[in-house]
């Protein structure tokens, strides 16, 4: 299969390029100094290739969190940035053991030129997971974390709790962006979403909220909704 055919790219603004794979996305985020690529995806075709293709430059790659949808494209590259609370994780699932780990934490700044990226911690949907703002043009790239749903929170790695406290300090800084460009699902979506996915993960864990079973193929779990969000737990 071509790369063509299997990634599909989208350009949100002449600094952003989005990619698209089976339901998930990447970013390719290009600056007057230097490009980041935002994960890499299931790794169906040469997304190393695709991103040059859009750059034009040399990149750094930054993972927000290490689920296989978002690391399965690593192999071509030889360095790959995310939070080290994730390194576990990410050596347990990543195949290929060369590829060298850099740490990003809080407030660490990707300076691109005319974009600077700044790491924002939010760990819950993994143990560290990150968002990236770009304060200049109110932008935020939210991983998994902050979507119209269902975000994963059942298995390891995962934390219900502080998931809600990294929502809950998104919504506090909400003031510094007006874009939310989430990995799955509606693209872009507001930042009105982050108090109704704050209520609905909540709820949840009160126990208010009712679950239906889900089969998802290599597992089973059980969907939880809310208004227009919704979570597996």
């Amino acid at each position: 299969m071509q790369n063509s055919q299997i990634y599909k790219t989208i350009s949100f603004n002449e600094r952003i390029t989005v990619i698209e794979e089976e339901g998930v996305r990447m970013f390719v985020l290009k600056g007057s100094k230097g490009a980041l690529l935002v994960d890499t995806g299931y790794g169906g075709g040469d997304i190393k290739h695709i991103a040059h293709s859009i750059a034009k430059q040399d990149f750094k790659v930054i993972i927000t969190h290490p689920d296989m949808d978002h690391i399965g494209g690593v192999g071509p590259f030889g360095q790959v940035y995310m939070h080290p609370s994730d390194f576990a994780q990410f050596r347990c699932k990543c195949s290929k053991k060369d590829i060298k780990v850099m740490p990003v934490y809080e407030n660490d700044i990707f300076d691109l030129g005319d974009m600077k990226w700044e790491i924002i911690e939010i760990p819950g949907h993994t143990c560290g997971s990150i968002a990236l703002l770009d304060r200049e043009n109110r932008i935020l790239i939210s991983g998994d974390s902050v979507q119209e749903g269902p975000i994963y929170m059942f298995g390891e790695y995962r934390s219900l709790e502080a998931q809600i406290l990294s929502l809950k300090k998104l919504d506090k800084m909400k003031d510094a962006f007006d874009v939310i460009l989430p990995c799955h699902n509606m693209l872009p979506v507001k930042t009105d979403i982050l108090p109704i996915l704050i209520e609905g993960a909540e709820k949840l864990w009160r126990g208010e909220l009712l679950g239906k079973p889900v089969d998802l193929g290599w597992t089973q779990t059980t969907r939880y909704d809310y208004k227009f969000v919704s979570f597996y737990y």
